[in-house]
């Protein structure tokens, strides 16, 4: 059985950050293609289904991003995720926001008062193992 392809950018973490912490599940989206960042453990913060967690690694125009995705306060409640809310304020507090220079124009900006913005780090200037670290520090 051949193994799936996927875009070299998608490869280049499937094969660089394996991890007992977490795992990388390929998705697509609205904003394109993205790598899903699951827990393999549970751990408060986790939503919808087992282990996942509300963030991933996007890539666009030659840069790859880890990103928090942005919520309302109605899904903050429903999906229990306060705790997730606090971990990525104290873990991202001075990642880029929407507002952000280097966030892709073609990317919506969508929400409405209240909730948590979506947070993003360029991955390009870090380290596997810097990388490694960001994304064990936000699912454990």
């Amino acid at each position: 059985m051949s193994q799936p392809h996927y875009e070299q950018w998608m490869q280049k973490y499937l094969s660089e950050l394996p991890s007992q912490e977490f795992k990388l599940v390929p998705g697509s989206g609205s904003e394109g293609n993205y790598l899903h960042i699951y827990a393999n453990t549970s751990t408060p913060g986790n939503c919808r289904s087992q282990g996942m967690k509300e963030c991933g690694i996007y890539h666009h125009k030659g840069l790859d991003y880890l990103c928090t995705w942005g919520m309302t306060n109605s899904s903050i409640q429903k999906e229990h995720l306060e705790s997730w809310v606090r971990k990525i304020e104290a873990i991202c507090s001075d990642w880029h926001t929407i507002d952000s220079e280097y966030f892709p124009s073609s990317w919506k900006k969508t929400g409405s008062n209240g909730g948590v913005t979506s947070r993003f780090i360029i991955l390009n200037y870090m380290t596997t193992q810097q990388i490694h670290n960001t994304i064990q520090s936000l699912v454990n």
